[in-house]
């Protein structure tokens, strides 16, 4: 199979910009040559049907059996619409004003494209943690059930299912901080960052959304946790080109990124989206961080020569990304990836003499 027009069509589904008649010739040659089940097989294993389908049909090529798949997504989201909006209303009700949907979901709201995009399994949330109780209340109330996904004694986030409300195999999730992960401290931010009195109602639901310079930074920090490249990779991107159609204060994100110390990190997320998915994105931002380590940083994670990600870096890689995406440099960062503080580790693995080694161990 020809990987390269395989990112072709990967790389086409999800772009805003026009075609070009080269990616339009790929798409359909890796058509005829690997046929429909093949496209259909790396569409679903890749998670990107509702994207593929759409991409299909927007060039014509086989599009009564690709058309029905894009009616179903968009039934099913319309249906995650509604209970999303129901779920807000009640929590505002109640007294909850600090939950906002992001990530995927949120992004794809704030561009008002088709909902027949999104595939997720899961709606991702961000609410502050002061509320929690009061969330976990009224969702009770609701008849929802809740998992809390925990590393060590720390709260990562939380999943909430009710059987019959949502589609079948649909979540709601809560993150409770800017990004979630189990090896390593959460990127954090320092200060706040979401104007709570300044959220974006989705049309006339009960949604809330944070202002599109906060949806933005928490995508792209989002990005920065995979790694990148890591699943679901491409789809990540997405997000970033469906905030990137409103109108955006790009100096809020880096200054937030400056304070936060994650200059790197939003510098490279611009990189890859402007390469992949050819998402405007300013000089001021591309150029942040520390040149070196961008450069070590896309060699790690992209292919340059075929204008692809990279596949599932594995955990040495995983450790050298987090190395050179330490703003203070690749030394600091080899000592924070190594030695985190021991308020974490000792939440993460227990207050004990064992819990660096047990981190050492986790991360090899």
């Amino acid at each position: 199979m020809d990987n390269k027009k395989l990112w072709t069509l990967y790389r086409s589904a999800f772009k805003h910009i026009p075609l070009s008649l080269d990616e339009i010739t790929d798409i359909s040659t890796l058509y005829n040559d690997i046929g429909r089940d093949k496209v259909f097989s790396c569409a679903t294993r890749k998670k990107i049907l509702p994207a593929i389908s759409a991409l299909m049909v927007k060039l014509e090529i086989e599009e009564s059996y690709w058309k029905p798949y894009t009616l179903q997504f968009r039934e099913r989201n319309l249906r995650i619409l509604d209970c999303l909006s129901y779920v807000y209303s009640s929590l505002y009700s109640a007294g909850v004003n600090k939950m906002v949907v992001v990530e995927n979901f949120g992004a794809l709201l704030s561009s008002e494209e088709d909902l027949a995009m999104f595939g997720s399994g899961d709606v991702d949330n961000y609410a502050d943690i002061n509320q929690k109780e009061l969330i976990y209340k009224v969702l009770r109330n609701l008849g929802f059930s809740i998992t809390e996904i925990k590393a060590g004694d720390i709260l990562i986030s939380s999943a909430f299912k009710k059987e019959g409300f949502l589609p079948e195999n649909i979540y709601f999730g809560i993150n409770w901080d800017i990004t979630c992960r189990t090896n390593l401290p959460c990127l954090t931010s320092k200060e706040e960052f979401i104007d709570w009195n300044n959220l974006i109602y989705y049309k006339d639901t009960a949604i809330r959304m944070p202002p599109l310079e906060a949806l933005m930074y928490i995508c792209m920090m989002h990005i920065a946790v995979h790694g990148f490249s890591r699943a679901p990779d491409i789809r990540l991107y997405y997000d970033i080109a469906n905030i990137e159609r409103s109108s955006l204060n790009w100096f809020k994100i880096k200054d937030w990124a400056i304070r936060d110390e994650n200059s790197t990190r939003i510098a490279t997320v611009g990189f890859l989206s402007k390469q992949l998915l050819g998402v405007t994105v300013p000089g001021y931002i591309l150029s942040m961080g520390n040149n070196a380590q961008k450069r070590h940083l896309i060699n790690l994670v992209f292919d340059q020569t075929n204008n692809r990600l990279i596949d599932f870096p594995n955990k040495l890689t995983t450790l050298g990304i987090d190395v050179f995406s330490n703003d203070n440099g690749s030394l600091q960062g080899f000592k924070d990836v190594v030695t985190p503080n021991k308020i974490w580790l000792n939440q993460r693995y227990g207050n004990s003499k064992k819990a660096f080694y047990r981190h050492i161990i986790n991360l090899i």
